[in-house]
């Protein structure tokens, strides 16, 4: 499993389980579309609720 989903895992886990270190980072290029996607569903979100 994940580093991130062992720490949820600690009550049930066993002396089998084991998990990989996660690093990941993100392109600015991705970042910025993201960014701008997610402002936009705000956006909308908003307007919707005006309706």
């Amino acid at each position: 499993m994940t580093e991130k989903d062992a720490v949820k895992c600690t009550l049930i886990a066993h002396d089998d389980c084991w998990y990989l270190p996660v690093s990941a980072r993100l392109t600015a290029q991705f970042e910025s579309q993201l960014l701008q996607k997610l402002k936009q569903v705000v956006a909308d979100k908003k307007q919707n609720k005006r309706k």
